[in-house]
């Protein structure tokens, strides 16, 4: 997006009126006087750094000279007033005061002083985009200027036609009238005082300027780099935030985003701490260009919406329509067509009100013509091309509206399919996973199934056989044959309630209605009251359960759930362990805990612990020490997953087992 940095030139003005002894307030015995010219001392030392307080001072110091009639220190006090209002793009403001300070100058007849108040005026419709009104009265300006140079040569040197020129080159380029702006700029070169540092350096920032927007980006930078280097207003923040935020916007031109970005910063910082809007406004625009330019769309918009809320709020209408394109594109960017559509609709209301082709025509004739008096037909003429002007508006905002209403049913038409197309999708990939889903629990059920009826009737079998023989020994009179009998039974019936008892949980954990419900747990207690009652069942007389959980621990987890897996790994490792010792630990980890039970039985083999919760791994490993088809550690990883856990396996053969269980929050 082409854009030309703007700042009001105020410098040579200012330099004039601090500096010029014959304008300087004199000391007078009459005490208001002396008040008044203390304010407006201080309203200079706090003009850059403090514009609200320089205000403060400013306005104190011209109602007394008024009251006692100084009217030239009164127009000094309203001058000064003008460009620090315009300065910090308070538009009306500074447009009252600039007046007030035109009329002081007529009362005094004072031809000087009315040409820089003039000059003041033209600088500050500029600045407020009234650039055929601000041409026009720097036209003026140049006319008095000339005749005063004409008239009293020795005034030459003080009038600055320079400045003026300098300022017509700057209107012009606003116009987008380039060569005319290059024409008014090569004059103010001739024109410029060879002793006038400063005037030569804002001449030249805006030459860069107009270089980079003719696209001659290596004369631009090579002016720009000599203005850093020799740094000639050092302790001045304005003139410093101009030249870095148009040596950013070059640098972008030329595709450096992370050095235009730097200097664009800078420039920002400089521009808030002297409160001054627009070109805070201008700084956040570039800002967010260079953002757009590497493809972080989100900053883009940010910082745009930020520029527009300053520029609508002071009618900065040309920031504003910067402001609205980069806001609109960067939104288009993210897909939020919404806040895109009503930023384009901004920026295409601004673009016809800004610029009118034939009152810069106007302008130019009056350039011509500014020595000749205007008549009555000029201004008829004038009347009727602007009722032209006004017509051709008018139909360019029918045809702007008529194509923002077919913007919008299209881009309404774009968001619907998108919208149907991804809920199409959405809802096949939910069927596809849904359908994923019940095959598998269909494999698992059959898989079950076939597991459950074939240990259902091998305990069955082994029941009915031991039963049969009970009979046979009582006859016989075999005590002790009856007791081994009787343990048999027993273990059957256990095994038995043993399957059921995991069958019911599997069937509620496959439900989907099984909700856990985390809590703190004293898992010391819970495990002691689990060893307790498997204690019983342990037939080894060389095995020792062991508890090394320390008092007081506590984890957040489904009690239900614990106690089962508790239950579970506990009597595993009774079957699995002929002699040494079954233990519990827990710890902390990288924020975890981590709740394990070892034991030093038999082991697993490595290519086993793989597929370790897989029903049917148990009866191929130790097919002659084990009834049951596995269920029971499936269940196990069912609720270490319901709780939000990880469990995993550590085994040697003939070594021993370790299941450790993860669990995120401890």
């Amino acid at each position: 997006m082409k854009k030309i940095v703007f700042s009001v030139y105020f410098f040579t003005i200012l330099q004039f009126v601090f500096s010029n002894e014959s304008l300087l307030p004199s000391s007078n015995v009459i005490p208001d006087s002396i008040k008044a010219n203390e304010c407006l001392k201080k309203g200079k030392v706090l003009f850059y750094e403090k514009p609200d307080s320089c205000r403060y001072f400013l306005k104190k110091a011209a109602s007394l000279y008024k009251k006692n009639g100084i009217i030239k220190n009164e127009e000094i006090a309203y001058h000064l007033l003008g460009i620090s209002y315009s300065m910090n793009g308070i538009v009306d403001s500074a447009e009252y005061y600039a007046q007030k300070s035109i009329e002081a100058s007529r009362i005094l007849q004072d031809s000087l002083g009315l040409a820089f108040n003039i000059n003041n005026l033209g600088l500050i419709y500029l600045n407020n985009s009234k650039y055929m009104k601000g041409s026009m009265t720097l036209i003026k300006c140049l006319k008095i200027k000339e005749e005063l140079a004409s008239s009293a040569p020795e005034l030459k040197e003080k009038l600055d036609l320079s400045s003026t020129l300098h300022n017509l080159g700057v209107a012009f380029h606003k116009m987008e009238d380039l060569k005319k702006s290059d024409f008014y700029y090569q004059k103010a070169i001739e024109a410029l005082s060879k002793g006038d540092i400063q005037g030569k350096h804002l001449l030249y920032t805006d030459i860069a300027l107009l270089y980079k927007d003719m696209k001659r980006y290596d004369e631009s930078y090579m002016i720009y780099n000599e203005l850093i280097k020799e740094n000639a207003f050092e302790e001045n923040l304005l003139y410093k935030a101009k030249l870095y935020n148009n040596f950013g916007d070059l640098l972008s031109k030329m595709g450096d985003y992370d050095e235009a970005f730097k200097y664009a910063q800078q420039a920002y910082i400089f521009n808030m701490r002297m409160s001054n809007k627009q070109s805070t406004a201008k700084s956040l625009n570039l800002l967010a260009e260079l953002s757009l330019s590497k493809k972080e769309y989100a900053f883009a918009s940010d910082y745009a919406e930020k520029a527009y809320e300053i520029a609508d709020e002071n009618h900065y209408l040309t920031v504003c329509k910067t402001s609205a394109k980069i806001i609109s594109d960067a939104n288009k960017k993210l897909n939020n067509y919404k806040k895109a559509f009503k930023y384009k609709d901004i920026e295409l209301k601004l673009s016809n009100s800004l610029f009118k082709t034939d009152e810069n025509r106007i302008v130019r004739e009056l350039e011509t013509k500014y020595n000749s008096k205007k008549n009555k037909q000029e201004i008829a003429l004038l009347n009727a091309q602007k009722k032209i002007t006004t017509l051709e508006l008018r139909r360019k905002d029918i045809r702007n509206t008529f194509l923002t209403v077919i913007l919008f049913i299209s881009l309404i038409g774009i968001f619907s399919l998108s919208y149907l197309s991804y809920k199409n999708y959405m809802q096949r990939k939910l069927l596809k996973k849904n359908n994923e889903k019940l095959n598998f629990l269909n494999q698992q059920m059959e898989k079950m199934l076939a597991i459950i009826s074939h240990d259902m009737r091998g305990f069955m079998g082994g029941f009915k056989s031991v039963s049969s023989l009970i009979p046979y020994y009582i006859e016989r009179g075999k005590t002790e044959e009856l007791i081994r009998l009787t343990q048999l039974l027993t273990d059957k019936t256990n095994n038995i309630e043993e399957l059921l008892n995991s069958l019911l949980e599997w069937a509620v954990t496959q439900s989907g209605f099984y909700k856990t419900t985390p809590e703190p747990l004293l898992i010391k207690e819970i495990v002691d009251q689990q060893i307790k009652l498997m204690s019983d069942f342990v037939t080894q007389d060389n095995v020792v359960i062991e508890n090394k959980i320390p008092k007081d621990t506590i984890l957040k987890f489904d009690k239900n759930s614990f106690v089962f897996i508790v239950r579970n790994l506990l009597s595993n490792a009774i079957k699995f362990t002929p002699s040494g010792y079954i233990r519990f630990n827990f710890k902390t980890e990288s924020k975890q805990a981590i709740f394990s039970i070892s034991d030093t039985g038999m082991g697993i083999p490595e290519e086993m612990t793989k597929n370790i919760f897989n029903m049917k791994y148990v009866k191929s490993m130790y097919p002659e020490r084990i009834e049951g088809g596995g269920l029971g550690l499936k269940l196990v990883k069912d609720f270490v997953d319901l709780n939000g856990g990880t469990i995993f396996v550590e085994s040697k053969i003939n070594k021993g087992t370790t299941f450790n269980i993860k669990i995120k929050d401890v």
